[in-house]
Parts: structure tokens; C-alpha cells; sequence
């Protein structure tokens, strides 16, 4: 009797054994299979200028080097005329996310636009104000009283230039002139005394000595600062909040590997702009990559700051950083996200009872 029970076990134990190794040869069998490509999601992504390398290295880096499809992304990227323009069309409804000037989202959230920044990718400035390299302005307080040109009436240019002023203790008059060749045109004309534009349009002139840099705006603008993001529309995350996710991880992973690959960025600039190796190594030299995301809140308040002191939020604006920013979309292995962890986790330790209160406490 035992032994048939003994060799009923067996044949139990042969036949599970079997069914095992068959489910395994399957399951492997249909892992081995290629499986077709995740269809990738397709949209518009927009940022306020063509020419602008803080713009173009994400978009086409991220490109080559395939972050965008990793995260299931086709974007389709436009550019607008400056921050005005695409703060229309992000009020038409004919962009929901992309990359911008983050003192000019704010402004525009101020103003009404429906849109919050998700993340901010670079924080000081590039910016300088240029003069003529044999011109007899020598310092910038020999621009009392002078003309200096900007791109509008209103965004970043136009805070800048009167930050610039506010802080050397002059007076200027702000000449609205539409974009770098412009105002570089009326510099070379004795329209304007000065222009003020980010490092990539003067660099190979100031290399020359046809342009001379007098002021560098990071030394002007108050600490800590903020300067490009990601946007997206209200619109866009109610309804696919999924999509600026994917899109602000796509974003981050780009700007860690420009950070950690200046030569990669400087060849994709050289090659778009037809610089030189020295001039696309300098201009990169200047971008200050933030890959951790995150919106410093004093640099938020300085922001707003400027741009009332400015004109283009009004003085009696009550825009918070809530109202402005959502951080929940930073990928949870940044390292903002990392800080917001540890930031909660040392409150509940403090609140917490024992020795155990002064440990955690002293770790944070």
C-alpha cells in the first residue's frame, strides 16, 4: 500500500514537473517573441524662440539621444516670437506644454494665462549688456542717460534693463527693438548705446572685440534666481496629466546629460549655429543646468519682485508660488523630491516622542 501511494507521489510530482517546465518554455517562448513598438504619443511642444540654445540643446539632444522616445513621447516643437506670442497661443488652446522663460510664465500666470510651471531646468542668468568693443562706454554707469535696447516692452529683456538701471543707480531709456540682429543694427548705427541678449548671438563678436560685455546680468539679478522651465496649460493636466509627467522626466534626464556631457551640448550648438569649437565650448560654459527641477522659493519671490518692479505684474498682484508652480510632477528619484522627502520626514521626527526625536532631528 505504501509503496503505491510512494509511487503515486511520484508520478504527482513528475507530472507537476512537467507542466512546470512546459509553462516555462512557453512563457519564455513568448518573452523572446519581438514585441511591436509602444506607439508613441504625438503634440506640439512650444518655446518662445528658434535661436535659443537653452531651448533647442533640450529639444534636440533629447532627441538624439533618445529620451523623449523612452518616455513614450513624438514632440512636435514650435516656436513662437517671444514669450507674448506663446503665451497667446497658450491661452488659444493651440499649445499645452513646452519649455519657456520662467519669469515670463510667472508674469503670464499673473496676467491670466491658464498654465502652471512644472519644473525649472536652468536657473542663473546668461544674459549681459553689450556694448561697442572701440565705443567710449567703458563702465555702466556711463549709460546715464543712454539708450539700450531690448527685445519688447514687456518680458524678460525689459526686466532686466531696468533691474540693470535700478542697480548701477542710472537712468536709461529702454528701446524696444524686436531681437538680437536689431538691436546688434541699431548698436552699429548710433540708434542705441547698449543692448542687452543672452551669450549665444554676441559671443563670436565679443571674441573678435567688435562687442565688449560691461555688465553680466547673474552679478546684477538678486540670488537665488530661476530663469527656463516646463510649462503646461491648465487644460492639458486636467485632462492628461500623465503626458507632463513623461514630458518633465524626459526634460530632466536631458539636462543630466548636458550637464554631464558639455561636449555633446557644444557640438550640437556649433553645429546649428556654425560657430567655433572655442565660442560653443564658452557659450555652453555659461548655461547653468539645474537637473533636479525644483523652483526655489526666494527665487520665485525675486522673481515676482522684479517683474512688479517692472511692470509686467501688477503691484497689487497676489500671485503665490502655488498659484504658479506644481512641483508634483518631478520625478520622484530627484533630487527635489529627495529634499521634499527628507524636509517632511525631519517635521515628524521632531514631532515624534523620545531619543528617537533628537537622532532623526540630528540627521536631517
Amino acid at each position: 500500500m505504501q509503496t503505491t501511494q510512494k509511487s503515486n507521489r511520484r508520478v504527482t510530482i513528475a507530472v507537476i514537473i512537467v507542466i512546470i517546465a512546459v509553462a516555462a518554455l512557453a512563457g519564455g517562448y513568448y518573452f523572446l517573441q519581438p514585441k511591436p513598438a509602444p506607439q508613441l504619443t504625438k503634440f506640439s511642444s512650444g518655446d518662445s524662440f528658434a535661436t535659443s540654445e537653452q531651448f533647442y540643446l533640450v529639444e534636440t539632444v533629447g532627441t538624439q539621444q533618445g529620451f523623449w522616445k523612452q518616455n513614450g513621447l513624438d514632440p512636435q516643437f514650435v516656436s513662437f516670437a517671444g514669450s507674448a506670442k506663446l503665451s497667446q497661443a497658450i491661452a488659444a488652446n493651440s499649445v499645452d506644454i513646452g519649455l519657456g522663460i520662467v519669469g515670463d510664465l510667472v508674469s503670464a500666470k499673473a496676467n491670466g494665462v491658464p498654465l502652471k510651471l512644472l519644473s525649472v531646468y536652468i536657473t542663473n542668468s546668461s544674459w549681459s549688456v553689450y556694448v561697442k568693443g572701440n565705443g567710449s562706454i567703458q563702465s555702466p554707469k556711463d549709460l546715464d542717460g543712454k539708450k539700450i535696447g531690448v527685445t519688447g516692452v514687456t518680458g524678460i529683456a525689459h526686466i532686466m534693463g531696468v533691474t540693470f538701471a535700478k542697480y548701477y543707480g542710472i537712468k536709461v531709456q529702454l528701446v524696444p527693438l524686436g531681437g538680437a540682429p536689431q538691436n546688434l543694427a541699431a548698436l552699429e548705427s548710433g540708434q542705441i548705446d547698449a543692448f542687452l541678449q543672452a551669450a549665444s548671438f554676441p559671443a563670436p563678436m565679443v571674441q573678435t572685440g567688435e562687442l565688449r560685455v560691461i555688465a553680466q546680468m547673474k552679478n546684477v539679478l538678486p540670488s537665488p534666481w530661476a530663469e527656463y522651465g516646463v510649462f503646461a496649460s491648465d487644460r492639458l493636466l486636467q485632462n492628461n496629466s500623465d503626458l507632463a509627467r513623461r514630458y518633465v522626466k524626459a526634460v530632466l534626464q536631458t539636462v543630466q546629460y548636458l550637464d554631464n556631457n558639455p561636449n555633446v551640448a557644444a557640438g550640437v550648438y556649433a553645429n546649428a549655429t556654425k560657430a567655433s569649437p572655442d565660442i560653443a565650448k564658452q557659450v555652453v560654459a555659461k548655461i547653468d543646468w539645474w537637473p533636479a527641477g525644483n523652483l526655489d522659493p526666494n527665487a520665485f519671490n525675486n522673481i515676482v519682485t522684479l517683474y512688479k518692479a517692472g511692470g509686467d505684474i501688477s503691484a497689487n498682484s497676489t500671485i503665490t508660488m502655488q498659484d504658479a508652480y506644481n512641483g508634483s510632477f518631478l520625478p520622484a528619484s530627484s533630487g527635489a523630491a529627495a529634499q521634499v522627502v527628507l524636509q517632511v520626514a525631519a517635521v515628524y521626527s521632531w514631532r515624534s516622542e523620545g531619543s528617537n526625536r533628537v537622532a532623526c532631528a540630528e540627521a536631517a
